[in-house]
């Protein structure tokens, strides 16, 4: 569970978003995707519209999310392909393909 943080939203830079059962799953649906380099969970305790169980995988140029907001309902993190072997965030640079 690198870097999770609860109640906390990551607006925008959506690259695509899937139904998942919890912040786990988004997380490593995140990690196996290529472009993919952050995340919001919607979690079953969100209110503020009919949205339960989304993961929203997300990408900026820079790797980190230029937003982040305080939101009851939802989990953000990183991509577990932006951590090195020791758990220290690193920065993430998309490959040539």
């Amino acid at each position: 569970m690198l870097d999770l943080r609860v109640d906390v939203d990551f607006p925008g830079n959506d690259l695509l978003h899937i139904c998942s059962p919890d912040e786990l799953h988004c997380q490593c649906a995140c990690s196996q995707h290529d472009s993919c380099q952050f995340f919001t969970f919607i979690r079953p305790d969100w209110t503020q519209d009919n949205r339960k169980f989304y993961c929203y995988l997300k990408r900026t140029d820079s790797g980190t999310p230029p937003t982040v907001t305080n939101k009851k309902g939802v989990t953000s993190g990183y991509s577990l392909k932006n951590f090195n072997k020791t758990g220290e965030r690193v920065h993430w640079q998309p490959t040539d393909v």
